[in-house]
């Protein structure tokens, strides 16, 4: 079965705006980590990027209503980072434009996940996967 996280199009359409102001060496300096827990989905995603970067996709209101669609239907909560208990596997992606760079990293939860299911949920994306 596979599922894709949904905030994943946030940082997608980050990478996309190219030039709508700040990029990554645009001031506005520091990096933002936000995480979005979908425990029904079995996923929690984290994005880390620049504050400019953070700030062109919209921000923390931007970040909770993406969270809120969730993955596979499920509503998600927006939290400071994806705990370790039960994850099977994850999956950093890094999505980048000329001008804006977000790695988004995946968790896999069991029981919604095993790590082979995790392993081909992650090649889906084209990231990089890690087992637990």
């Amino acid at each position: 079965m596979k599922r894709c996280m949904g905030t994943a199009t946030l940082v997608l359409l980050a990478a996309a705006c190219g030039g709508g102001g700040g990029g990554e060496g645009g001031g506005g300096g520091g990096e933002v980590t936000a995480g979005c827990d979908v425990p029904l989905a079995g996923q929690c995603a984290t994005v880390t990027t620049s504050q400019a970067t953070w700030d062109l996709m919209g921000g923390e209101a931007a970040w909770a209503e993406q969270c809120a669609v969730g993955a596979s239907g499920y509503a998600g909560t927006v939290v400071a980072d994806c705990l370790a208990a039960n994850r099977v596997g994850r999956c950093a992606v890094t999505y980048s434009s000329t001008t804006a760079t977000a790695v988004v990293g995946y968790g896999y939860y069991s029981p919604s996940y095993t790590t082979d299911q995790a392993a081909e949920a992650c090649a889906a994306l084209h990231g990089a996967f890690s087992g637990e």
